[in-house]
């Protein structure tokens, strides 16, 4: 069986709980109506599988577990909007790097493996838009 969404929650909790996260949103899906200023969701996971080696039972598993981080600002300055955006990204980096098992015992190591960045602007407002990829490489679970 597959352990994405142990794996997807793990990250929603770590995330959620460390400390440069407080005053932010972390959530499993986006909230749409309801989301905050500063938020981080999973917008999807996807996943190969590898054979471990010749006689084990059970498989490697590498998830790409994609994060979305977003932040709005009622300003029309857009490096207000880009600072907090990346250092919302430089925080998830951090947190990553500080647990990089997840705290879930199938997982083997966990780390950002790209990113990419948009920015929107609209009356008095600006919002950035991060796509982060975690890679995640673990054994599936029995």
């Amino acid at each position: 069986m597959t352990s994405a969404l142990k794996i997807t929650r793990a990250i929603v909790q770590l995330v959620g709980t460390a400390p440069a996260f407080q005053n932010r949103q972390v959530t499993e899906a986006h909230p749409a109506a309801h989301a905050e200023q500063e938020f981080v969701f999973v917008s999807g996971v996807r996943a190969t599988e590898q054979a471990r080696s010749l006689g084990k039972a059970f498989k490697r598993e590498e998830l790409t577990v994609e994060l979305g981080l977003v932040v709005e600002v009622n300003a029309d300055d857009p490096s207000d909007a880009l600072d907090r955006a990346y250092r919302m990204f430089t925080d998830l980096e951090d947190v990553l790097a500080l647990t990089p098992t997840l705290g879930v015992d199938e997982v083997l190591f966990a780390q950002v493996g790209s990113w990419d960045q948009r920015m929107f602007a609209a009356d008095g407002k600006r919002v950035v838009e991060m796509t982060v990829d975690v890679l995640v490489t673990s054994n599936k679970e029995a």
